[in-house]
């Protein structure tokens, strides 16, 4: 699906659009706990089936190998944040704005919409053969 997409669109634009309809997927986490049995697994499966299909096919192997360096260099940060994070979110159990776990994937949307922001002119040097009007 997204070969097709990308030459209709170009890279850039089509990864905006995936970032932009990834929101909402990762939104609507904490809200399928509410769910059980079949309804859970068929909306997690079509999630994740689009969560996977909206990501540039030809480029996953550079995104993977960029993955294991930021992978290595976060592991020995990412259990003290993410137990700041979860144990802050435990403490507004009770909180008017996003209580709980709403909070933690808040804040997983608000990393998500910075990604977007950094794929717009100022941020990011496209090369004039990607470059679409």
């Amino acid at each position: 699906m997204y070969p097709s997409i990308i030459k209709v669109l170009g890279p850039i634009k089509s990864s905006q659009i995936a970032a932009v309809l990834c929101i909402p997927i990762l939104f609507a986490y904490p809200y399928m706990t509410y769910l059980s049995g079949p309804g859970l697994s068929i909306v997690l499966n079509i999630a994740s089936v689009i969560k996977n299909n909206l990501g540039p096919q030809n480029q996953r192997g550079a995104a993977n190998g960029l993955a294991m360096t930021g992978m290595s260099f976060f592991k020995a940060i990412a259990p003290a944040g993410a137990g700041i994070v979860f144990s802050w979110a435990q403490k507004r159990q009770h909180a008017f704005f996003f209580p709980g776990d709403q909070m933690v994937f808040f804040l997983l949307n608000i990393i998500e919409l910075l990604g977007l922001v950094l794929t717009f002119r100022p941020f990011l040097a496209v090369p004039e053969q990607y470059e679409r009007n």
